[in-house]
């Protein structure tokens, strides 16, 4: 019987190992690809979270959240300063109603690519626990900034020169 007990607690060890060395490693989030919608003009399809040829400003949001409604303003400058080509913006929801989700992206004017991820597998691998959440990367896949409520578009900005946006 300790025999079995050792055995279990190892390949347990291992597994907690293995699964926390997936959450620090970089390469991993930036494989992560979520499916968007097609909304407001947007084709919609499978989208990399976090690729590596720009920066990356994820947002996360819910439709019935008080704070993401205005934070849409702000991101809706981000995107017609700063193009897809400069900077790659996603907004990640964890609500199942794509109706719902449709039309706030639709009131609110999104411009950029949004997912949905009832699973919220995106949550758990960016640490994500209250929303709005915003995160800004560089290109090599470093976390340069990270704030929780509304954030001011000058806050953002300021954020996305860190990352090296131009």
């Amino acid at each position: 019987m300790q025999y079995t007990r050792r055995r279990f607690l190892g390949a347990s060890a291992l597994a907690v190992g293995s699964g926390l060395a997936g959450c620090t490693n970089a390469a991993n989030q930036q494989e992560l690809t979520v499916e968007t919608l097609a909304v407001g003009g947007l084709r919609g399809g499978p989208l990399v979270v976090q690729p590596t040829d720009r920066p990356v400003l994820l947002d996360f949001f819910a439709t019935w959240c008080a704070p993401c409604k205005p934070q849409m303003s702000d991101l809706g400058e981000i995107r017609a300063r700063y193009g897809p080509d400069q900077l790659h913006m996603l907004s990640v929801t964890w609500e199942r109603d794509e109706a719902v989700v449709r039309g706030f992206w639709e009131e609110y004017r999104g411009s950029w690519p949004v997912a949905m991820d009832p699973e919220v597998t995106t949550g758990e691998r960016y640490g994500v626990q209250n929303l709005p959440t915003l995160l800004v990367f560089t290109p090599e896949g470093k976390e340069v900034w990270r704030h929780v409520g509304l954030a001011g578009l000058s806050s953002i900005e300021a954020a996305l020169a860190r990352a090296g946006v131009e």
